[in-house]
């Protein structure tokens, strides 16, 4: 059973991509260092 789904409901890759990486900040999911905070999160 999962805890979480994500679903692409038709948006594009950039968008999905988006909202994929504010999800895992949200949940403190994403490992620091991997990106620049300030240029990926919207």
């Amino acid at each position: 059973m999962a805890n979480f789904s994500i679903v692409n409901d038709g948006t594009t890759v950039a968008e999905l991509k988006d909202k994929l990486i504010n999800f895992l900040y949200e949940w403190d999911l994403y490992p620091e260092g991997q990106i620049n905070r300030g240029q990926e999160r919207k």
